[in-house]
């Protein structure tokens, strides 16, 4: 390829490159704008955001379950790889109850959220049910 025909190749693929970039990142920004009147109007209404549902869940699970198994995982790889005594799971096995024992609390601190969550009633607008007798309003006074 000569060097003349460099300039109007560049040329030609500048926009086909820049195009689609500058329309991905005005994409992206109108995504972030509509996720963050989503939450707004989530808690206006009193609604759990979106997107955090099911994340706690998950933390409890990998910290109950993943900590154990990678602690054992990687010290039966170290016995393994290197000439050590038997003592070396006492180790693991303190990190893996303590692991346990976290993530149970994680994850009863989670059930407890959610049965005080659906307690309280709500209406298919997501406001609170409320006594309409509990509060004085102007109109009934007279």
């Amino acid at each position: 390829m000569s060097e003349g025909a460099i300039i109007p190749i560049a040329g030609i693929m500048l926009p086909v490159v820049l195009v689609p970039t500058i329309l991905a990142m005005k994409h992206a920004q109108r995504k972030r704008e509509w996720e963050h009147v989503e939450r707004m109007k989530a808690l206006e209404l009193g609604r759990p955001v979106p997107g955090t549902e099911g994340w706690p869940a998950a933390a409890a699970i990998a910290i109950g379950a993943g900590v154990p198994i990678c602690a054992f995982l990687f010290t039966w790889l170290a016995r393994l790889t290197a000439e050590t005594a038997d003592e070396v799971f006492i180790a693991p096995t303190i990190v893996s109850v303590v692991a346990v024992c976290v993530g149970k609390t994680l994850a009863t601190r989670l059930l407890e959220s959610r049965d005080h969550q659906s307690q309280v009633e709500t209406l298919p607008n997501g406001k609170p049910a409320f006594d309409p007798d509990a509060f004085d309003v102007v109109g009934r006074r007279g």
